[in-house]
């Protein structure tokens, strides 16, 4: 449970920095929604994976490797959050806040269900 604890701790300041991002391209340059929110998501992800390597997992061996599998699902919940991000804007009229809003609740669970069990779980060390 403290586990959970801290990544939600740090998917919160990955958040803030997604919605910060996406709301000012939107609100003050023009971008259209879905280019800002995968700008946004882009701009979190080195915040999310430091706290998650150092505060949520700890150090682990075979760092390449969970680097290169942070990266995997990072691009699978990087398309997945556009995906659901242009439905649910197209469904709900362009509300993009909402939009977002319920797309991290559902990328949050896939992305920490993902990194706990495979990008963080045990490795065994190849001979």
């Amino acid at each position: 449970m403290r586990r959970l604890a801290l990544y939600c701790v740090g998917g919160g300041l990955a958040v803030i920095a997604h919605y910060a991002v996406l709301i000012v391209l939107v609100e003050l340059v023009g971008v259209r929604p879905l280019v800002a929110t995968m700008l946004g998501f882009l701009t979190a992800v080195p915040i999310n994976f430091a706290f998650q390597r150092t505060l949520v997992f700890g150090e682990l061996n075979a760092p390449r490797r969970r680097f290169a599998r942070y990266c995997l699902v990072t691009a699978a919940t990087f398309l997945l959050n556009g995906l659901i991000f242009a439905v649910l804007t197209d469904a709900l009229s362009g509300r993009y806040l909402l939009a977002q809003v319920l797309t991290t609740g559902i990328v949050l669970g896939v992305n920490y269900q993902a990194n706990a069990f495979w990008t963080f779980g045990k490795i065994v060390p190849q001979d």
